[in-house]
């Protein structure tokens, strides 16, 4: 059903604030919740966007898009500033050009953001509503990494009201009570699950699939390779298991993280001949699903996750995961699509990693097949798309609200 403010012919504007866009491929998670969102909403709302004109570490601007202008890009207009540009200036710029009835910010400690709420903390910026999706930075392992430099905010901005009377939108209960925890109990909250796209691999068959035989197996890792997606720990568990192993990394390195990477291939190095690991470098997204049908399991030992869009994605292509209980995906070895285990059981990873080595063709069949089922059942259920669609209402209705009274 359409929104009660869509129906009604009330302007529905959304401004969001967003580290990267399209057509980059490289940060991650929150950008595809927003990719998704344009593109599965984007015929109910009106979506502006302000973003960087370019990918992480990278220096030259993407090619064909108009810098420190806008850009359309799918179902939103993008403004794509330069290096140096997402200054205070620009993003006056971008509110007075965008006019948005509500804001819509993808992250708590980005610049970018707070940039934003410290102008509306000063009264520069127009009275609208404004939604924070944190995307689990308020999770407990993703607080430990940069912990003294996160506190020391967290401990400026709550008291300095840099987030009063925001809109918080969480991806599902564990978050909501991680920014409970954070902004207090009484905080205003909706929970939406990250939106996913409607289908992954459309033509995907069982037949991509390589061949399952007892005693060997094939693993990927596809996410960034830096602490909080936790690769190393991945690592460390391997010479535990017996049979053939390979194990392949995709995603790009952070030059902030180049010791963690070297304690990485230390490990590597010292590992059995009988295993392989690989690092094949970085995938753009639209490849991401597909690479995975070439492999028998996904593995990600996260810190933390939100929401965590490369299960669907690994669901989609037949591959059950091995994955840490720090995200929304759970119960998965009682659905039989997978394992999430607690990080302070190495054991536990072991073994599951053991049971994937062991088993043959037909049980693996089994598995694979019930990990596609799922991944087609959950993206096409429309409460995905209603519980986001709540939450922007709501934030719109607030707009309205405020119009109607000052009329």
């Amino acid at each position: 059903m359409l929104s009660h403010i869509y129906q009604i012919g009330m302007t529905n504007r959304i401004l969001i604030f967003t580290d990267y866009y399209l057509p980059g491929y490289k940060s991650g998670g929150a950008m595809r919740t927003i990719v998704n969102m344009v593109e599965r909403l984007g015929d109910r709302y009106e979506f502006r966007i302000i973003t960087r004109g370019f990918d992480v570490d990278e220096k030259e601007t993407y090619p064909g898009m108009a810098v420190n202008d806008w850009n359309q890009v799918g179902k939103a207009k993008v403004f794509h500033a330069g290096h140096g540009q997402l200054n205070f200036a620009t993003i006056r710029r971008v509110l007075k050009e965008a006019m948005p009835d509500a804001i819509y910010l993808t992250s708590f400690f980005s610049p970018l953001g707070v940039k934003f709420l410290t102008l509306r903390r000063l009264g520069m910026t127009p009275d609208k509503p404004v939604i924070l999706a944190p995307e689990g930075e308020f999770s407990q392992g993703a607080l430990t990494i940069k912990s003294a430099k996160k506190n020391l905010f967290r401990r400026l901005a709550f008291p300095g009201r840099l987030y009063r009377d925001l809109i918080w939108k969480a991806a599902g209960e564990p978050e909501k009570e991680d920014i409970q925890r954070m902004a207090g109990a009484d905080c205003q909250i909706y929970i939406a699950p990250n939106m996913p796209p409607r289908i992954i691999l459309e033509n995907y068959s069982f037949a991509q699939k390589p061949e399952k035989r007892a005693g060997a197996a094939s693993f990927v890792f596809l996410s960034r390779i830096v602490p909080k997606k936790n690769p190393k720990f991945a690592l460390e568990i391997l010479p535990r298991v017996e049979g053939e192993i390979t194990l392949d990394l995709y995603g790009p390195f952070e030059d902030k993280h180049d010791d963690y990477w070297r304690e990485c291939q230390e490990l590597i190095a010292r590992l059995p001949e009988r295993i392989k690991v690989r690092h094949c470098g970085s995938l753009p997204h639209d490849k991401v699903a597909e690479k995975m049908t070439e492999y028998h399991f996904f593995i990600l030992p996260t810190l933390g996750e939100n929401f965590g869009h490369v299960m669907p994605e690994a669901f989609s292509a037949g591959c059950p995961v091995l994955i840490s209980d720090q995200t929304p995906w759970l119960n998965l070895e009682e659905k039989n699509i997978g394992w999430d285990l607690p990080l302070d059981r190495q054991d536990l990873w072991a073994s599951a990693m053991q049971k994937c080595v062991d088993m043959d063709e037909a049980e693996y069949q089994r598995l694979s097949q019930s990990a596609r089922q799922f991944a087609i059942d959950w993206l096409g259920a429309p409460e995905v798309e209603d519980a986001t669609a709540r939450v922007l209402d709501h934030a719109l209705e607030q707009s309205r609200h405020a119009v109607s009274s000052a009329a």
